[in-house]
């Protein structure tokens, strides 16, 4: 998601008590639009930028094949985590389902004004606040006093180790040895690192960071070292 700055909601239903209860809910954060097809609503996302999509899940009834092709375009374009369902009933093949897609957002019908709203204000808080960000390079804004980066419209939690790493690479805007990085980590720590301990903190970010984004963002040349490719 490229553009979390203007605060768009997608409504999938063709249920009008359902529409009308969700825009009670959430009117007041931004921007509704309302689409009455799976087709319309793929083409919504595959032209525009939303904050969140709400989808009723009675319109997968309408075209389960078509449905299906919505929740891929959700993960193909890393908007699992802002996508919101909402059930009549679900049943455990339902959240397999949709776990294939990495979509956490699952709620019956009768939860909407409950659940509703906390979520579209998490949501909401992957926009970035310029006054916190420590440093903003190449489209990867890190937040270091709370630990988490936000790159490609993800937020990402990191740990401190990972959130060392990832502001190094930055900062050096170039290949870093492996000896450097141990160098580095060993002094802002305050104690010695293995290689061992390097190698599986890399690893960690750099599947955190591409599980949210599906970008190798960490990259190894071997026999120099790490260096960020964006």
């Amino acid at each position: 998601m490229e553009n979390l700055k203007q605060t768009r909601f997608l409504i999938l239903s063709n249920s009008q008590s359902f529409c009308q209860t969700v825009r009670g809910n959430i009117q007041q954060y931004g921007i509704i639009f309302h689409c009455k097809s799976i087709a319309s609503a793929i083409g919504h996302l595959e032209n525009d930028c939303y904050s969140a999509i709400i989808i009723d899940e009675n319109i997968e009834k309408t075209d389960s094949l078509q449905y299906n092709t919505l929740l891929l375009t959700t993960f193909r374009k890393n908007l699992s985590d802002l996508t919101i369902i909402f059930f009549e009933d679900i049943t455990q093949s339902d959240i397999l389902k949709y776990c294939r897609y990495c979509i956490p957002n699952l709620f019956f019908f009768s939860s909407i004004s409950i659940f509703l709203v906390p979520i579209i204000k998490r949501i909401l808080h992957l926009i970035p606040d310029p006054d916190r960000v420590v440093l903003k390079d190449r489209g990867i804004s890190l937040y270091l006093n709370c630990n988490y980066v936000i790159y490609k419209g993800c937020k990402i939690f990191l740990t401190k180790t990972e959130m060392l790493i990832l502001q190094y690479l930055l900062k050096k805007n170039s290949v870093c040895s492996k000896e450097e990085l141990i160098s580095h980590l060993s002094k802002t720590i305050g104690k010695e690192i293995s290689l061992a301990y390097l190698t599986v903190n890399i690893s960690r970010l750099r599947k955190k960071i591409f599980k949210h984004t599906g970008v190798k963002l960490v990259k190894n040349r071997n026999g120099f070292g790490y260096y960020i490719s964006v």
